[in-house]
């Protein structure tokens, strides 16, 4: 989603939004030029949610897609130890759990149970490097979508008004 500036129905826009499509670790190398492009810029924040497409392999996510990116910033800041924040902000997103529509051929390869493992080992990751982690779990909660992770246009004006809520309140 490139610049719009119809977001927020156009009132006192001071921010620009782009989404990249990094859903895998193929996009590793990206991610990571995302963050140097971005590294000591004051308010920049980065919103990342990878996890489905690596089947909640916690090594690949972990250490080939966020570590990069994570000692990218430290090293900057290494020498500026009175820095008041540190820019850009990493913010992980998990994965919302799949519903009952979820293909069969999906639920074998992304099962419940790796998904809650999952959830565990990226909070504790990101809980070490002060990555904060946004989820959204209970808003799919007894929610349908096609296929069971997808939801309805709703649902993610929901997601988007908390987290721009969200980001307003903590001063990011």
């Amino acid at each position: 989603m490139e610049y719009r500036s119809d977001l927020c129905a156009g009132k006192n826009v001071t921010f620009q939004a782009y989404l990249k499509r990094y859903y895998n670790t193929a996009y590793s190398h990206a991610f990571k030029q995302l963050v140097e492009d971005n590294v000591g810029r004051d308010g920049s924040l980065i919103i990342v949610s990878i996890g489905f497409h690596e089947q909640f392999n916690f090594n690949a996510v972990a250490w080939r897609f966020l570590e990069p990116a994570v000692r990218i910033i430290n090293n900057f800041y290494r020498y500026r130890p009175t820095a008041p924040k540190r820019w850009p902000q990493i913010m992980y997103s998990l994965p919302m759990r799949s519903g009952l529509l979820k293909p069969t051929d999906f639920v074998k390869y992304q099962p419940e149970a790796g998904l809650i493992l999952f959830e565990k080992q990226m909070r504790i990751y990101c809980r070490q490097r002060n990555i904060e982690v946004l989820d959204f779990q209970e808003l799919g909660e007894n929610v349908y979508s096609y296929d069971g992770v997808h939801y309805d246009l709703a649902v993610n004006e929901l997601k988007n008004q908390i987290l721009l809520n969200y980001i307003a309140a903590s001063d990011k």
